[in-house]
């Protein structure tokens, strides 16, 4: 029978005392007692994955607001760059990767779905098809590894993080986000907040436990912070069709000075009671 197969034991700790969370029972949640790791207990068999993600939706457009973002991000990462060299994990339709070539960086990408790696390559983007295979990739071949929303989907994320140990260079960046467990999103919602979401999602991180699989697997920690609340899942959680879109309201507040000023308030407000909807961390190789 599909996705039968169950962990023995945590896979951030290995620790084997696993508590059945109840209250999340539809999405197979336990709680790792040693390390405090909440995932999916149960293991999706690859029949499963590939019939939920053969009908994952996949947008043409992207937000010039986030192009914007991407730049920002580029420009920060150029403290990093030695190899020129950066990869993007879980590239959906390469738009970041697409960007970081446009800024003068080597890009390179994997996914998972056809026509995603196909439009990746279609953009001269060199891509690899499925999980990260660091058989492709010589040791310390990169600068920096982007992953973006992307360990919340895996099984074994400490065996992703030994990957990006090899093939990232000493004193290279992990930039990596993930939605935050401790979010106030999910502190209102509880177990009807829409990222609970077996097979896409197996594992749900805190500050603390994303620190913690980092730092277990050669990484030290540079910066670590929680923002934002989105309109789109707290009316997905409540089975309500949005009237305001999270694209509405950042366009409303990218165009308006004192929205600008509301943001950077929330945000800061957000991260100091790490209560924010998503973790944006750097995480640096040692």
């Amino acid at each position: 029978m599909p996705g039968t197969q169950k962990h023995v034991a945590c896979p951030l700790c290995g620790g084997r005392d696993e508590r059945a969370m109840t209250a999340y029972a539809k999405d197979h949640l336990v709680c790792c007692a040693s390390c405090g790791f909440v995932h999916s207990e149960r293991i999706p068999a690859a029949s499963e994955l590939e019939a939920f993600y053969g009908r994952y939706p996949r947008t043409e457009a992207i937000s010039p607001i986030t192009l914007e973002r991407y730049d920002e991000w580029l420009q920060r990462f150029g403290r990093w760059r030695s190899t020129g060299n950066i990869i993007d994990v879980g590239a959906g339709n390469g738009y970041f990767a697409e960007r970081a070539k446009l800024n003068g960086w080597k890009s390179y990408a994997t996914e998972y779905e056809a026509l995603a790696v196909a439009i990746c390559k279609s953009k001269g983007i060199e891509t690899h098809q499925g999980g990260l295979d660091t058989a492709g990739y010589a040791d310390g071949m990169f600068d920096v590894i982007c992953s973006i929303e992307v360990v919340e989907h895996l099984s074994d994320p400490a065996a992703e993080i030994r990957q990006f140990n090899r093939i990232l260079r000493k004193g290279g960046l992990v930039y990596v986000t993930t939605p935050n467990l401790r979010s106030l999103s999910h502190l209102y919602h509880g177990a009807k907040w829409s990222v609970f979401n077996y097979p896409e999602h197996l594992g749900y991180f805190t500050p603390r436990t994303l620190r913690s699989l980092f730092e277990r697997n050669g990484f030290k920690l540079h910066s670590l912070r929680t923002t934002g609340i989105s309109a789109d899942r707290f009316f997905e959680s409540r089975s309500e069709s949005p009237m305001v879109t999270d694209e509405h309201i950042r366009r409303r507040i990218e165009g308006n000075p004192l929205g600008r000023v509301a943001k950077k308030v929330a945000n800061t407000l957000l991260d100091l009671s790490k209560r924010g909807d998503t973790i944006k961390a750097e995480f640096v190789k040692v």
